[in-house]
């Protein structure tokens, strides 16, 4: 029998530890961790005593596990207490089975630990990652910063670093975009060497994205390490007014930062690098080399100036380290009344009619600026001598009347005023501006909290071992979560420590990746270390070597008798929860609890449960460590743990399947009744599928030997209900992200593209989006809506009825705008044919047609296109271009004035004959004898 159970257990896969298993009356408790060499003691507890006495037999799947071959049990006893003694540590650990003489059986697991550490795993460490108390040692290091240093360690088993004996040398490997930086080169893979003596040895990462890092080497357990790289999560927002701004004036830009939508304010000073794409338009100086400008932002926000000239520019923001941002800018030469000053005559500016504001940044958190510009219709104009009247909600805080009494002779001239804000109040705000003889405006938008996380510091604890001198702790700057690199926001660190634990205590003054080392000799079990950076804040951290105790845990079995003792086993612990000792008095603890009552019995420490229900137990050892936990102590007269678990609690669609799962654990023989639904099973899955819409009312009741009634009670609505998919597709092939409402008196069920949802059959009133705007340049309207094949009139929104199975599909049309004009210096115009809406995937036919003047002695032909897209194709002679609908564009056709036709007389008296000389543009011929009918009155007839 015996050899038998042996046999069983040794070929038994290793699994998580399990404190007990066990059925048919008997349960085997044993402590879930131990150290080879020490006496424990284990409990076989039965569910209910027995009139009888029974044996019970024992076997282990290691021969170096010491415990008994038989135990007895005595009648009317509820359980039994025996000793056992791990011989050696057990990959895999131990694990015992007992079965009693009436077929009965029990499995317990546990994991032994050796006090003697010898390698057997590699650990990689680093800034913000802790390492798990057992092999595999894998960490995750969350980071924004684009290097960060890093650890590899000689583990054994237990948590706790190795000294190299002789030199290991370790292979390292990474996935892209993390790499090895060795001598300023980066590698996707290389080496590491232990040398003799040492526990570690460090490398740097470079990273610009998620990845994997590896460390192997002959006969140790790997390690991983899995980067997460973001970049922070911040936007760069940059806004530019007025916009439309008038030339030879100025304009203002605003830069700031957002993080979920809110301004974010990150700690220090970062530098802005500012562009303008037409410096011939927009620049930053008053000189011609205005094209670029240098900021600081502070507390969030930049501000400065912009030249205008005339055209069109693009302002772009750039932000080392956090990424950019850009605004368009559309610069208007002034409007004058009167002549044209070109030819001569003076005229004089035309005068505004309206106010604009704009508010920056959009969704301001206290601190915003409001820009008010003079326009005459749509063009900009000059600003006019006069006050401005400046009216907001009470969560505005700004100047009332702005004087704009500028001088509209100057140099430049200008056609905006900017009015400083202070938001107190979040939520909505209505800005208005009000000038007189001239109409008003407003601007609404929205205030929100500003993104608070800002910048703090964190120290990671480093596997280290007393009396050596090293690095304990990594001490790093972070934001939301992740390692961050501040740069020069962040001053020199300094440490210190409570209590004398550590000696040569030190910080690194550099920062790598943002993170510094904090260096140390452990000369006790540990101390907590304070660290704290000018302008980031503090932290602090307890540190404590491997393998010296730090703390106590305790073992207790989940389950025991009331009034019966039952043992425990109390662990002195180190730093990564290792059992280094097993505490076998109750002298130097401290059991506080009013349910448990603790005594020592022959080198071991038990306890008793004095009432019943769930006991918790706090165990403090030398007046500094604390541990604890709950035990359930149960009478067979009390109520049974059931527990009833409903799969499909609430609305149940007709003729889905309902299903109970009843448990009932240690109860013996229970008796099962639901009433309310017809439930078929046995055992502890019950199912019932209703046949008829209605609400039901569903009564579970338990009742066993020896335990007072269970009743729970569950409520059923049972209702048809009808499976309606969506499917929208695009004629470009992209995927669009439509999607369906469907509502009724009910409530609104919303279906996506390629899903489907069950709703009650009925009159909806469907939502189907008419327009989809994919970015300014994918625009998408709907071409057909059908329902199960059958096409139906499309509003936005319309009722359809649904009584069955129903599938819905939406046809989208790729809608492409065509628009190009002709530039060209002459009063007559010239249209472009071919300008309109496209499908997608159509051919589009330019035509630009010549212009004539003077009787068409002068033409205008094209010379050029500007803004073709790639792949068109322009015909020989200019006058047309033609390419395929993929994406909106826009240009224009550029003119140049021909001569036609020369006519030279050849005599004074006499008709000579016209000399043609064409110079281009073959195809515009002019007829001889038109030619010859205009010319005939200025030639002199030939005297007889």
């Amino acid at each position: 029998m015996l050899a038998l159970l042996m046999a069983v257990m040794i070929s038994a896969q290793a699994h998580i530890w399990a404190q007990e298993a066990g059925h048919g009356g008997i349960h085997l408790y044993m402590p879930d961790r131990m150290i080879a060499g020490e006496e424990y003691e284990a409990m076989i507890l039965v569910s209910e005593p027995r009139p009888y006495s029974f044996s019970i037999q024992l076997a282990a799947n290691a021969r170096s596990l010491e415990l008994p071959g038989i135990l007895e049990v005595p009648p009317g006893a509820n359980h039994v207490i025996f000793p056992l003694v791990p011989g050696r540590a057990l990959d895999g650990g131990i694990m015992v089975h007992v079965i009693s003489s009436r077929g009965e059986t029990a499995t317990a697991s546990a994991e032994v630990n050796d006090i003697a550490s010898r390698p057997t795993a590699l650990a990689i460490a680093a800034p913000g990652s802790d390492l798990p108390p057992r092999p595999p040692y894998s960490g995750t290091l969350e980071t924004s910063a684009r290097v960060s240093p890093a650890k590899v360690y000689l583990m054994d088993n237990h948590g706790t670093p190795v000294p190299s004996s002789g030199g290991i040398e370790v292979s390292l490997g990474a996935s892209s975009p993390v790499r090895f930086i060795t001598g300023g080169a980066a590698q996707e893979a290389g080496t590491a060497y232990i040398e003799d003596g040492l526990y570690s040895a460090e490398i740097l990462l470079g990273i610009s994205g998620d990845g994997i890092v590896h460390a192997s080497a002959p006969g140790l357990e790997h390690a991983t390490l899995d980067v997460s790289y973001e970049s922070g999560g911040t936007t760069v927002g940059l806004g530019v007014a007025p916009n439309p701004a008038r030339a030879n004036s100025m304009a203002h830009y605003y830069v700031w930062l957002e993080r979920d939508g809110r301004v974010y304010s990150p700690d220090g000073v970062l530098d802005v690098y500012l562009s303008s794409s037409n410096r011939d338009a927009a620049r930053f100086g008053a000189g011609r080399d205005g094209g670029t400008d240098h900021a600081r932002l502070v507390d969030g926000i930049s501000r400065g100036t912009l030249y205008t000239l005339e055209g069109d520019a693009v302002i772009t923001a750039d932000i080392p380290g956090i990424g950019g941002g850009s605004a368009d800018i559309t610069v208007m030469a002034p409007r004058h009344d009167g002549p044209d000053p070109e030819n001569g005559t003076t005229s004089s500016p035309v005068q505004g009619d309206n106010l604009q504001m704009w508010v920056y940044p959009g969704t301001p958190a206290g601190e915003a600026w409001a820009v008010v510009g003079s326009y005459s219709g749509g063009s900009p104009v000059y600003m006019q001598a006069g006050e401005i009247t400046i009216s907001g909600d009470g969560g505005l805080g700004h100047d009332h009347v702005v004087d704009a009494a500028l001088s509209g002779g100057s140099a430049l001239a200008a056609s905006s005023v900017e009015v400083p804000l202070k938001v107190s109040r979040v939520g909505g705000h209505l800005l208005t501006a009000a000038m007189p003889g001239m109409a008003g405006t407003s601007v609404q938008f929205e205030s929100l909290p500003a993104y608070g996380s800002g910048h703090s510091l964190e120290i990671t604890p480093l596997p280290a071992a007393l009396g050596t001198h090293g690095d304990i702790a990594y001490l790093s700057t972070v934001e939301g979560g992740r390692i961050t690199d501040v740069g020069g926001a962040a001053g020199p660190p300094s440490v210190s420590q409570v209590g004398e634990a550590l000696s040569d205590l030190s910080v690194g003054e550099s920062w790598t990746g943002g993170t510094a080392t904090i260096r140390g000799t452990y000369i006790s079990e540990g101390a907590r270390v304070f660290a704290s950076v000018p302008g980031i804040g503090s932290d602090s951290a307890p540190l404590s070597p491997s393998g010296v105790q730090h703390g106590i845990s305790a073992w207790l079995p989940p389950r025991a008798n009331v009034h019966e003792e039952f043992p425990v086993a109390i662990h002195a612990v180190d730093s990564s929860g290792t059992p280094v000792g097993l505490i076998r008095d109750i002298d130097g603890l401290a059991i506080l609890s009013d349910d448990i009552s603790a005594h020592n019995a022959g080198g071991h420490v038990r306890f008793v449960a004095e009432n019943g229900g769930t006991a918790e137990i706090r165990i403090i050892s030398d007046g500094r460590y604390i541990t604890g936990g709950n035990i359930a102590a149960f009478e067979n007269d009390a109520a049974p743990q059931v527990s009833i678990l409903s799969e499909s609690p609430g609305t149940v669609r007709l003729g889905s399947e309902i299903i109970l799962d009843v448990l009932t654990g240690s109860l013996e023989n229970p008796q099962v009744e639901i009433t309310g639904l017809d439930f078929e099973g046995d055992g502890s899955r019950y199912s019932a599928t209703p046949g008829h819409p209605g609400a039901y009312d569903v009564r579970v009741m338990v009742s066993g030997k020896g335990y007072a009634d269970h009743l729970e009670e569950f409520e059923y609505v049972i209702e048809r209900m009808v499976d309606v998919s969506f499917y929208a597709i695009a004629d470009d092939g992209v995927s669009v992200p439509a999607g369906m409402s469907l509502e009724s008196p009910g409530g609104m069920e919303t279906v996506r593209n390629g899903l489907h949802a069950p709703v009650k059959p009925g009159i909806y009133e469907v939502g189907i989006p008419s327009l989809l705007e994919l970015g300014s340049d994918r625009i998408y309207a709907v071409q057909s809506v059908e329902f199960n094949g059958e096409p139906v009139v499309h509003a936005e929104p319309f009722t359809h009825e649904i009584t069955s199975e129903t599938e819905v599909s939406a046809v989208y049309r790729r809608e492409i705008t065509v628009d190009y004009a002709a530039f060209i210096d002459t009063e007559e115009g010239a249209e472009i044919s071919g300008n309109g809406m496209y499908r997608y995937g159509d051919t589009v036919s330019l035509h630009a047609p010549p212009v004539h003047e003077l009787y068409g002695l002068v033409w205008h032909v094209p010379v050029e296109w500007s803004g073709l897209p790639r792949g068109a194709v322009v015909s020989q002679d200019l006058s047309g271009a033609t390419f395929e609908a993929t994406d909106s564009a826009s240009g224009y056709a550029t003119y140049e004035r021909t001569h036609t036709v020369l006519i030279a007389a050849m005599a004074a008296s006499v008709m000579a004959p016209a000399v043609i000389i064409w110079k281009r543009a073959p195809d515009y011929l002019l007829d001889i004898s038109e030619l010859a009918s205009r010319l005939r009155p200025r030639i002199p007839r030939r005297r007889k």
